[in-house]
């Protein structure tokens, strides 16, 4: 097998790169499979409850198909309003795509919620009053349903809302509820406000009366990626013209779409940086553009076939996953460059094509297998986490590491076998030695001195260790200058109360179950309330029942005459008849309360956005959401440790306390994933080493360089977070393949200053395109992917230089003992 496959490559190269060509072809349709996910939730674990309700509250109240625009000026808070008209008015003149861009402008309070939402909501209302009303509100309606004159009066004010001029809003919600019954909607919807403080009065500024909040929905046909940066771009170009103001956007609309471009700016920026990295060391080692230029082919079809592959297993790769294309080229380069250094150099000996072949891929090949395998263990052991964009991230680069390795040892000798019946000087120019026969020399002769070196520089590192630490602050991990998320943060402080809020969840087979539940969590919060412990709080059970509510005493006939009266019919106001009618109890409900548990979740699906924040449905089973408002971190951990105690199936949730379980989350994944890392790289080098010795030598630069990059971040201060982290697994399988290499070959020619003199050049060259691949990601402009690309950069050299400092003087000694 081992002749035929010499054979195959050394007389028939032409066959193989034909057969690479459509391999190539196949790759490139494969990638016309990909979807990419942008939603920055998603790297979250979100089969964790406490994850899932966080990332609910986060996505149901940050108005994701919504601009909001907050305009300041130290001017006069009366100019401010005025100039506020005036932009608005702007905004409303905007279209896009021949059309106008916003269903709704404002920074009325009375119009926060749009007329057609509030109209959707009152006719809900009016047609299940018990979602939006509780017993407690039951004296108050019999004062109003009961009492001739109270019905007459409510009747006369909405039609004197018909002589009033501007009141076209009030007026239509008017026509549908002539009885005022919306008052107990609006009180509803004024607790949902929760920690939001605004200045008296109808405009939504805020109490230092410094700061206004405009709310712009867009058209629904404009809520697509590709509409939101035209649109951000006509709003840019508005708020030049108003140099007096300073206006900042937010909101989800907002937010999506400027991720979205920091991401794909760093995607793009990160993988241009590598490959040119990549390119100049290439050449600047072995003067060679043409097997430079092939040299990409393999890798990018191994890339291609991975992206391909993750197509078929995943519905959506995040691009957070995708920016790890760079580490796939950075590594996967490795390969090309060990097998093509051993080809050319065994020509350049004298070795004919045969001979070259069989060294390049059975002597020097079995090592790279060895180390690419170790490499992509180490990542697919990423895929045992719970986090989803760790577990893309590990089968992404484990695959590509794997397609790149198999296309660099099937195809590369075959073109350089075939490129060399043309022309042979491609072979023959010499490559740059990159300092390592000096570097060869040195500790050929001094062995001692560069191992003591080694190990003083090793011991100094290691008390950082004890620095390290963990990101703790959740908006540390959030990307920085980004407009959207500096004005949300703004915004914030202009119109939140001081605190934080706190969310507690409970799940529940069925409505009746959600409701009963949501009541016993409101009476213990209304005991924390009393006692100063939460601010405020709102849930769904506290504002609406489960069961019909029922008014005895309800005179439809006198009510009927009363709209006869003034020229109406009661009839024709058909929602509001309804809703008279079922708290009369003389309408029977149109489906019983089994269909109503059964339904309850596509019921609640036709609710308003603003209702969504206070469940979860998913596979038919309710979660209920309580909002509350605490003043600061203190109050939020009494809070958990009371419902620890009186509800331990529910679970209480802030960011700051999601956070702390998730950083405890990654600790513990941490060192799984470097166990199970170490294990299996473990059992793949006795199996390709056969050599418990040669095993801990290979290791031994691998653990120094892993605990001295440990080391060094907790001197510099840098801190471990959800992301980077990885990156410490990720290094027990990179930094092995020097190990590995320096090994082997010295064990083929017992010299080791020959050794470093032609396998540590190569072995010097993949750390550097190692670093242009994995450590192109310090280029992003997101700063976490900026960090995991640093600590790759130190890792990786510290792996080399214990390689050259460490195992090279050992095997010195062994030699010379």
């Amino acid at each position: 097998m081992k002749n035929r496959i010499i054979k195959t490559i050394a007389t028939k190269p032409g066959k193989i790169l034909i057969a690479f060509s459509l391999l190539f072809i196949t790759a490139f349709l494969m990638t016309g499979l990909l979807d990419f996910e942008q939603d920055i939730f998603k790297v979250l674990p979100l089969q964790n409850r406490t994850f899932k309700v966080l990332v609910h509250a986060l996505k149901t109240s940050s108005g994701q198909n919504r601009l909001y625009l907050l305009v300041k000026s130290s001017k006069d808070p009366d100019m401010l309003i005025t100039s506020a008209e005036k932009f608005s008015n702007d905004l409303r003149g905007i279209v896009i795509d021949g059309q106008s861009a916003f269903a709704q402008v404002t920074f009325k309070k009375i119009d926060a919620v749009s007329l057609k939402d509030t109209e959707e909501l009152l006719i809900q209302f009016l047609n299940k009053p018990e979602l939006f009303l509780t017993r407690e509100d039951l004296p108050r309606l019999e004062e109003i349903l009961l009492s001739k004159d109270t019905v007459e009066t409510e009747i006369k004010k909405s039609l004197a809302y018909y002589a009033i001029p501007g009141a076209e809003h009030i007026s239509q919600i008017a026509a549908i509820d002539p009885l005022n019954m919306r008052q107990f909607m609006v009180e509803k919807m004024a607790s949902l406000h929760g920690g939001l403080v605004f200045d008296q009065g109808p405009y939504l500024i805020s109490p230092d009366r410094q700061s206004l909040l405009i709310i712009a929905t867009p058209e629904e046909e404009l809520e697509s990626r590709f509409h939101a940066v035209k649109l951000l771009k006509k709003i840019d170009d508005i708020r030049e013209t108003y140099p007096d103001l300073k206006i900042g956007i937010t909101g989800g609309y907002a937010v999506a779409a400027q991720e979205e471009s920091l991401i794909r700016g760093d995607l793009l920026g990160c993988l241009i940086g590598s490959v040119l990295g990549i390119s100049l060391l290439f050449f600047l080692a072995y003067r060679n553009t043409i097997v430079l230029i092939f040299v990409f082919l393999p890798l990018g079809v191994g890339l291609q076939l991975a992206l391909g592959t993750m197509a078929l297993m995943f519905d959506k790769i995040h691009m957070l996953a995708a920016a790890f294309a760079t580490v796939i080229l950075g590594l996967g380069i490795d390969f090309a460059i060990h097998v093509y250094d051993r080809y050319s150099s065994e020509r350049q000996s004298g070795l004919d094509k045969t001979a070259a072949i069989e060294k390049s891929i059975f002597k020097t090949g079995s090592a790279v297998l060895a180390g690419g395998l170790t490499t992509l263990s180490a990542f697919l052991v990423l895929s045992f986490a719970h986090s989803p964009i760790l577990f893309q991230i590990g089968w992404l680069v484990a695959l590509g590491l794997l397609f790149c390795l198999m296309a660099i040892l099937w195809v590369l000798p075959a073109w350089l076998v075939w490129i060399e019946k043309y022309s042979r000087q491609w072979l023959i120019r010499p490559a740059n030695k990159l300092y390592m026969d000096r570097i060869g020399h040195f500790v050929n002769a001094h062995p001692k001195k560069v191992l003591a070196f080694s190990l003083t520089f090793f011991a100094l590192s290691l008390p950082g260790i004890l620095q390290l630490d963990f990101e703790k602050d959740p908006l540390a991990l959030r990307p920085k200058g980004l407009e959207a998320v500096d004005v949300q943060e703004d915004l914030l402080s202009s119109f939140v109360a001081k605190g934080e809020y706190v969310f507690i969840s409970w799940q529940a087979e069925d409505a009746k179950e959600l409701w009963e539940k949501g009541h016993s969590v409101d009476k213990e919060i209304k005991g924390l309330h009393e006692s100063g412990i939460v601010s405020s709080w709102t849930s769904l059970s506290k504002f609406s029942s489960y069961d019909p509510l029922h008014i005895q005493g309800i005179d439809m006939e006198l009510i009927g005459r009363i709209f006869k009266k003034y020229g109406l019919s009661l009839k024709d106001f058909k929602h509001l008849y309804r809703f008279l009618t079922a708290l009369s109890g003389k309408m029977p409900l149109e489906q019983d309360s089994a269909a109503v548990e059964n339904n309850f979740c596509r019921e609640l699906q036709k609710l308003p956005e603003i209702f969504k924040r206070f469940y979860i449905c998913e596979n038919e089973i309710l979660q209920g959401v309580v909002w509350s408002h605490v003043p600061g971190p203190d109050e939020a951990m009494k809070v958990q440790k009371h419902f620890a105690k009186t509800f331990p199936d529910h679970i209480v949730v802030s960011p700051r306390l999601a956070i702390n379980e998730l950083a405890t989350e990654a600790r513990k994944e941490m060192w799984t994933t470097i166990t199970i890392a170490g294990l299996l790289v473990i059992g793949i080098l006795v199996f390709f080493l056969r050599s418990i010795r040669s095993v801990l030598l290979v290791s031994l630069p691998m653990v120094m360089g892993l605990l001295a990059t440990a080391g060094l971040m907790g001197w510099m201060g840098i801190r471990l977070n959800l992301f980077n982290f990885i990156v410490l697994p990720m290094l027990i399988g990179i930094g092995l393949d020097d190990g590995i290499h320096v090994l082997k070959r010295y064990q083929e020619i017992g010299n080791i200053k020959e050794t470093l003199q032609s396998t540590g050049r190569s072995v010097f060259l993949t750390t550097l395109t190692t670093i242009c691949g994995f450590g192109s990601l310090s280029l992003a402009n997101y700063h976490v992917l900026k960090s995991m690309g640093l600590l790759a950069i130190f890792g990786v050299f510290a792996c080399f230089v214990f390689t050259v400092t460490t195992l090279a003087p050992l095997l010195k000694l062994h030699e010379d003992g």
